[in-house]
């Protein structure tokens, strides 16, 4: 992110434009590190879209992207998935770590 207060800014940026976004909508299950977010909604296909379409749009200085996921999606080094009427979690590696630590 280029300065050091830039996951400070990204932070407070983000807050904000959840605070404006979420008077209007409502969602189940939302999480967010720095500028990552995942929801989860119990909501129709074509609500979840205008929901999505409405979160793109609503400032043109951030891109989202996003993936509509029935199961399980990933986010950041978590899998997350519904199992039966639970959540459930594992850690999720890409295919491209390499799996170098520092000793």
């Amino acid at each position: 992110m280029g300065s050091c207060l830039g996951p400070s800014y990204a932070c407070l940026f983000m807050s904000y434009q959840e605070h404006l976004i979420f008077r209007f909508y409502q969602v189940d299950l939302y999480g967010r590190f720095i500028d990552d977010n995942f929801g989860a909604a119990f909501i129709e296909r074509d609500e979840m879209m205008r929901f999505i379409n409405y979160v793109c749009n609503f400032n043109p200085a951030i891109q989202y992207s996003y993936d509509i996921l029935e199961v399980t999606m990933n986010f950041l080094d978590s899998s997350i998935r519904i199992d039966g009427d639970r959540i459930a979690t594992s850690i999720y590696t890409k295919l491209t770590d390499s799996h170098s630590y520092l000793q």
